[in-house]
C-alpha cells in the first residue's frame, strides 16, 4: 500500500530531521569539520554583500575590498558548539601603488593595516608581495606593468615577478589558493557569539582585498589549541605591564598562571579551559587599558593647560597637585577602574576651572567663559573639528575644500541632537548662545513658514543644568529667512520675492552662511540658564526632518553673570 502522510505529519517528520541534524552538529562534530555552510552567509561574496555587516569600499568579481578607509566587514555567529574554531580567508594588502609600493616592500616598509579576526583574536592578512609569481609561470590576465592589470617587477635575481593589481587578478590569485590567513576563536559555553570578519585602520593609498571565508571546527585538538595557548600567554604577559585596574590585573595574573600550568598537561580540554579563561581575562583588559590610557592623556593635557592658564593661582596649583596624584597612583598600580573613571571626572572639572579667567562676574559685566566649551566654533588650530561634542551623527563641514575652509558645521536633511556636557562650573546665571539658523525646507518654504510662524522652527538651542530636563532652557533657532534683506555682496546666496514684492537675499551655502554670521554678526540665538551644581549640558536639537531642511552653526558662546545675578 502507498505510504500516505498528512501535511501535519510531514512537517513533524521534517522537524525530526532538523533536530537530528542539529544534534549531530552540536554533539558529534569531529575535529576538522568544515562548518562554513552551516554558520556563514555568503562567505565567497557570490551574492554581493548579503549577510555582511559593517563597512567596506566595494564588492565585485566575487571579492570585497577596502581602499584608504577604516573598515570592519563582519558576521556574528550564534549556536556554534563549544570548542575552538579556525576562521580563514584569502586576502592581501598593499600600501601605496606600483613601483613605490614595491620599493617599500623591499625596504621593509609595508605595514599591515588589516586583520582577519574572531572576537578579540586577530591575524594579519599577507602582503601582496609575499607570494610572487614568476613571469614564466604567470597566472594573471590582462596588461602587465608597474601599474597594469597585474604588476610586474624585476627582482634582485633578475627574474620578472608578477602580482595582482585589481579585483580581477586578485580573484585569479585566490582561485589558485594563494594569500591565506587564519585566526582562531572559541565558544567557551553554549550561547557564546562569535564575531568574525576582517577589519583595519585607515592608511592613505592602502588597498586590502579578500574573499573565501571558511570556518572549521577544531574541537579540543591539542596541536591546534597548544600553539594558541602559548600565543595567548605571550600576549597576556605583554599586557601585564600596561596600566589597568588593580582587580583586572589580578585576574589576568591568575589566568596566566593557570594557562602555564595547563601547557604541561596533555589533554586538549584542559588547555581549552585555560585558553577560555585567558581569553576572558584578555577581554576585560582592553577596556581597562583604554580607560587608563584616557586618564593619563587627560591628566597630561590638564598639566599642559595649567602652564598657560589665566585662572587664579590656587586653581593652577591644584591642577599640578591633581596631576602628580594621578600619575603616582597609576605608577603604583593601586587604582581600580572605578577610581580611574572618578579621576577623569575630576580632571574635566579642573579643566573647566583652568579655562575660566580671573575676575568678578555681574549682570553689568559678565565674564566670557566660552573657553570652557570644547571647539565652540567647530574648529581647532585652524582646522574643522567637533572635538568635545557628543552624538554628532550626520554632521558635515561642507561639500568641498572651499566650504570646509569656512570652519562651520551643517546638518542637511538630518535629525540630530548634538550636545556637550560641561562640569566644574561655578554656580550662577549663564547665557548660552550660538550663531545658527534652521531653514524650514528650501528658501521659499522657509520664508513662508517664517512669515506665518516667526517664532517657531524645527530646531532649537537648549541648556540643561544638573541633568534636570525640567530646568531646561530652550530657544527656537532663527529661520534662514529671518535675516534676509538687501544684497550684501556675498557669493553663494539666493534671492526670493518678499511679501511686498521686494527682493530678499539670504545665504545659500556654508561659505555665505559664514559671511552672514562672522562678518555681519547675524543669526544669534540665546538662552539664559541657572547652574546649581556645577554641571551644564548645552546643545542644538532637531528631532524631525522635512525635505531640504538645513541647519548651519558657528561661534558658540557662554557668558557668566555670577552667582548673585538677578
Amino acid at each position: 500500500a502507498a505510504l500516505e502522510l498528512t501535511t501535519e505529519e510531514l512537517l513533524a517528520e521534517a522537524r525530526k530531521v532538523q533536530d537530528m541534524i542539529k544534534y549531530v552538529y552540536e554533539n558529534a562534530m569531529v575535529t576538522g569539520t568544515d562548518v562554513t555552510d552551516k554558520f556563514l552567509v555568503n562567505p565567497d561574496y557570490s551574492k554581493g554583500t548579503n549577510g555582511w555587516k559593517g563597512n567596506w569600499t566595494a564588492v565585485a568579481q566575487g571579492c570585497m575590498e577596502a581602499y584608504a578607509i577604516e573598515w570592519d566587514a563582519y558576521q556574528e555567529v550564534t549556536g556554534a558548539p563549544v570548542g575552538v574554531y579556525e576562521v580563514s580567508l584569502q586576502g592581501f594588502y598593499r600600501v601605496k601603488r606600483g613601483s613605490e609600493a614595491w620599493t617599500m616592500y623591499k625596504n621593509g616598509e609595508q605595514v599591515c593595516p588589516g586583520h582577519v579576526y574572531v572576537n578579540n583574536n586577530e591575524t594579519e592578512v599577507p602582503c601582496i608581495f609575499s607570494e610572487p609569481v614568476n613571469k614564466l609561470e604567470n597566472i594573471y590576465s590582462g596588461n602587465g606593468s608597474a601599474d597594469g592589470d597585474y604588476m610586474i617587477f624585476e627582482s634582485e635575481t633578475l627574474d620578472s615577478l608578477c602580482f595582482p593589481n585589481d579585483m580581477g587578478t586578485a580573484g585569479e590569485a585566490f582561485a589558485k589558493g594563494m594569500y591565506k590567513a587564519s585566526a582562531f576563536g572559541l565558544v567557551a559555553k553554549k550561547g557564546d557569539v562569535l564575531r568574525l570578519g576582517v577589519k583595519g585602520k585607515k592608511q592613505d593609498a592602502t588597498w586590502v582585498i579578500w574573499d573565501n571565508f571558511r570556518m572549521v571546527y577544531q574541537g579540543f585538538k591539542v596541536e591546534i589549541i597548544k600553539p594558541e595557548l602559548e600565543k595567548a600567554i605571550t600576549n597576556a604577559k605583554a599586557n601585564q605591564d600596561k596600566p589597568m585596574g588593580k582587580s583586572v590585573k589580578a585576574v589576568l595574573a591568575e589566568a596566566i598562571t593557570a594557562a602555564e600550568a595547563a601547557l604541561a598537561q596533555t589533554e586538549g580540554k584542559v588547555m581549552f579551559d585555560a585558553l577560555s579563561a585567558l581569553y576572558s581575562a584578555n577581554d576585560s583588559i582592553a577596556p581597562s587599558v583604554a580607560l587608563f590610557e584616557e586618564l593619563a592623556k587627560v591628566a597630561a593635557d590638564m598639566y599642559t593647560q595649567a602652564s598657560t592658564s589665566t585662572a587664579a593661582q590656587d586653581i593652577i596649583t591644584a591642577a599640578g597637585t591633581l596631576y602628580a596624584e594621578i600619575m603616582g597612583a597609576i605608577d603604583e598600580g593601586t587604582l581600580e577602574d572605578a577610581d580611574a573613571e572618578a579621576y577623569i571626572i575630576k580632571v574635566k572639572e579642573m579643566n573647566t576651572k583652568l579655562r575660566i579667567p580671573t575676575g568678578e562676574a555681574s549682570d553689568e559685566s559678565p565674564l566670557d567663559v566660552t573657553p570652557v566649551i570644547y571647539t565652540p566654533g567647530f574648529e581647532k588650530d585652524g582646522a574643522n573639528s567637533i572635538e568635545g561634542w557628543e552624538n554628532t551623527d550626520g554632521y558635515s563641514f561642507g561639500n568641498d575644500d572651499t566650504q570646509k575652509a569656512a570652519l562651520m558645521v551643517e546638518f542637511y536633511q538630518k535629525k540630530f541632537d548634538i550636545y556637550q556636557d560641561i562640569v566644574g562650573l561655578p554656580n550662577g546665571m549663564y547665557e548660552v548662545a550660538v550663531q545658527a539658523f534652521c531653514s524650514f525646507g528650501n528658501s521659499e518654504t522657509d520664508y513662508k513658514n517664517f512669515t506665518e510662524n516667526p517664532n517657531v522652527n524645527e530646531a532649537w538651542l537648549y541648556a540643561i543644568p544638573a541633568n534636570d530636563s525640567t530646568q531646561m532652557a530652550t530657544a527656537y533657532l532663527k529661520h534662514r529667512s529671518s535675516e534676509a534683506g538687501p544684497d550684501k555682496g556675498y557669493t553663494g546666496t539666493t534671492t526670493i520675492t518678499g511679501a511686498n514684492g521686494e527682493s530678499l537675499v539670504m545665504p545659500n551655502d556654508v561659505v555665505s552662511s559664514g559671511n552672514y554670521m562672522s562678518n555681519e554678526g547675524l543669526y544669534w540665538n540665546k538662552v539664559i540658564v541657572k547652574v546649581t551644581d556645577g554641571t551644564l549640558r548645552i546643545g542644538v536639537a532637531k528631532p524631525e526632518q522635512i525635505a531640504k531642511d538645513w541647519v548651519n552653526m558657528d561661534n558658540g558662546s557662554l557668558k557668566y553673570f555670577g552667582e548673585n545675578s538677578s
